[in-house]
């Protein structure tokens, strides 16, 4: 199972798209403020992570390189309109994104996020 951290996601939208990700084998979580999504991080492993829109770029990128070094996890930065200094996230996705590219979006990045786990592990 790929396990997601939502963090200062649209509340509606994540409610609303939070059934299809688990029916597509994705356990995903939210965290609305910075420190929950710290908390979150340290309990537990995550393989992929979307950021919200409206996370302020500090926030943003406190975030991304916490789940980057922790947990190795691609980041998907979500925006509207434009996005900037953008260079922690593995794949950038607009905040109207449909609910089947986001799931396959998180399917690939997790899958290299396994093939890279596993190739580590190995050598």
């Amino acid at each position: 199972m790929i396990r997601l951290l939502a963090f200062g996601c649209d509340r509606t939208a994540f409610r609303s798209r939070r059934s299809s990700l688990e029916a597509a084998g994705i356990q995903a979580v939210g965290a609305e403020t910075e420190p929950s999504a710290h908390a979150r991080l340290r309990a537990r492993r995550f393989d992929v992570v979307t950021i919200g829109a409206g996370v302020s770029l500090e926030e943003r990128n406190r975030i991304a390189l916490v789940a980057k070094s922790r947990h190795k996890a691609r980041i998907i930065f979500l925006y509207r309109g434009s996005v900037f200094k953008a260079e922690l996230a593995d794949a950038l996705l607009s905040a109207d994104v449909s609910t089947e590219d986001l799931i396959s979006t998180i399917e690939r990045l997790a899958g290299k996020a396994g093939k890279a786990r596993a190739w580590q592990s190995a050598g």
